[in-house]
């Protein structure tokens, strides 16, 4: 089923939604504000912040929500090219904060050992 609801929006949308630049100077801004409010969140909680701040998915929700929107109740200024660059940039980061965090876990211990 979640394969179905990112081919949908895949249908929706157009490559050129994905490259508008009047969009993504802000999809910039509301990732960076999306990790530093994450940040702060895990700091207030006293959590590791290296696995956390990066594990954040966020697009099928997204997708749904952006869908259940009717026309009339849509704000101008969120447009599709603004959610799919903010999906992608933050799915990004994710990626590349999970490649720089390489936390290497021996599968021969056991749970006790993994929860410490």
């Amino acid at each position: 089923i979640r394969s179905l609801f990112f081919l949908l929006f895949g249908f929706l949308m157009n490559s050129s939604e994905i490259l508008n630049l009047e969009t993504l100077q802000w999809a910039f801004a509301l990732v960076i504000s999306i990790f530093i409010i994450r940040l702060v969140s895990i700091k207030l909680l006293k959590l590791s912040t290296t696995p956390f701040l990066f594990i954040a998915p966020r697009g099928l929700i997204t997708i749904l929500l952006f869908l259940a929107i009717l026309p009339e109740d849509s704000i101008p200024f969120v447009n599709k090219s603004l959610i799919i660059q903010t999906m992608v940039l933050s799915i990004l980061a994710m990626m590349l904060g999970l490649m720089i965090y390489k936390k290497k876990v021996d599968f021969n211990t056991s749970n006790n050992e993994i929860a410490k």
